[in-house]
């Protein structure tokens, strides 16, 4: 049983790192065919595009899944019908900005950003493809769908790279299109009473509401992720370049931890408790591994850091060992709110999230004051260690798992 779980969680993770993998490594493709400028144009319009898709999303799409894992298949069908057509008015809006945009500054913002639009829409409808494929329990076909729709896409990506009928931004975007659209074709199988049934008579206000929790905690998460961009404004140059390297390395650790949320709360909104304790147990087994990980990179990371980057890069390998003990702590920390969201605690884990926000932000400044690039990091550890204490008194004294 621990197997499965901790294996169903491993899925995902594989799935979502490959995933990001695959597309760092398009972006890597996309910097070699355009201007710095116009890479930063592109990775700036991509992130406030996927930004726009989460803001219109409300909550929906989180909320139909504990929903069908919770058996109520006719109530999810309802949720993401309406989360269908939030997404498609999500995708005209964007359009609309984006054509503004480009007859207000046609260099800038060239025609080929318009097919944003149409990929912020197939982009959250896949999304919510995987999330319902792990809501019944199929999260080995969820996460081989999404990492081999990316690599798939990608290589189709490197073998037009620089052609010239295609502008760069073109092949870029399509990328984006059709990984998304790939990975919804291999799951076309399945859950047709869910993503095309009929549904209740819920209101859309109604189903708004209900998913107003999830919302927010997804807003509170994304908005704890901006550690970069407060160190870049209030810091200087050179100390913004010292953190984003380790910040960046970081980042696909930093998975584990929504994966291993986005497993338990399904099981949890089941009430397979005995599912849950055995990924509570994979989990803290594979923290010792995460350990032994962090003692070497506090050993030998600078070292090898300052040997690869040069002199300048000098404490980049403290930064790295701060971070990976935050990213440690976040893991157990996201386990719980994904039991709690599932169990039907989701209000609780909202307030929490916006709570953590300000404490986020003091954090930061706080350590940057104090300690620069370091202090900013400790900040940021700061935060996951707060969050994973709040957690770890529900987990204890919360009635966690009793419906068992």
């Amino acid at each position: 049983m621990a197997a499965s779980a901790l294996g169903a969680a491993f899925a995902v993770y594989g799935g979502r790192l490959t995933s990001a993998l695959a597309q760092a490594i398009a972006l890597v493709l996309l910097a070699r065919e355009v201007a710095p400028e116009s890479l930063g144009v592109v990775t700036i319009a991509v992130a406030l595009v996927s930004l726009a898709g989460l803001l219109a999303d409300l909550g929906m799409e989180t909320s139909s899944v504990r929903t069908l894992a919770a058996g109520d298949r006719p109530e999810a069908a309802n949720t993401t019908r309406f989360h269908f057509r939030a997404m498609l008015l999500a995708a005209v809006a964007v359009g609309a900005v984006l054509l503004a945009l480009h007859q207000w500054a046609p260099d800038l913002v060239p025609a080929s950003f318009l097919l944003l639009a149409p990929w912020i829409a197939v982009e959250r409808r896949n999304n919510l493809r995987i999330s319902l494929t792990v809501a019944v329990g199929e999260e080995r076909r969820a996460g081989t769908s999404l990492g081999t729709s990316r690599l798939v896409a990608l290589v189709a990506y490197a073998g037009l790279a620089g052609a010239d009928f295609v502008s760069p931004q073109v092949e870029y975007f399509t990328f984006l299109i059709v990984s998304a659209l790939l990975s919804q074709l291999l799951l076309r199988k399945g859950l047709g009473d869910v993503l095309g049934g009929v549904g209740t008579d819920t209101s859309y206000k109604s189903a708004v509401r209900i998913a107003r929790p999830y919302w927010l905690a997804s807003l509170s998460g994304q908005a704890r992720t901006m550690d970069t961009v407060v160190l870049g404004a209030l810091g200087s140059p050179a100390m913004a370049g010292l953190y984003a390297l380790p910040a960046r390395a970081v980042g696909p650790l930093r998975l584990a931890a929504t994966s291993i949320s986005v497993v338990a709360m399904p099981r949890a909104a089941r009430g397979d408790w005995a599912q849950v304790r055995a990924l509570e147990r994979g989990m803290w087994g594979c923290l010792v591994l995460f350990v032994g990980l962090i003692a070497a990179i506090a050993m030998w990371g600078e070292e090898v850091l300052v040997a690869i980057l040069g002199a300048e890069y000098a404490g980049a390998g403290a930064i790295l060992t701060i971070l990976m003990l935050g990213v440690m702590v976040n893991i157990p920390g996201a386990l719980w709110s994904g039991v709690l969201q599932g169990s039907g605690r989701q209000h609780t884990v909202a307030k929490i999230g916006l709570w953590l926000v300000p404490a986020f932000y003091l954090f930061i400044i706080a350590g940057l004051l104090l300690g620069g690039a370091q202090g900013a990091a400790w900040g940021v550890s700061a935060t996951f260690l707060l969050q994973f204490l709040i957690m770890l008194r529900f987990r204890l004294f919360g009635h966690w798992g009793q419906e068992a």
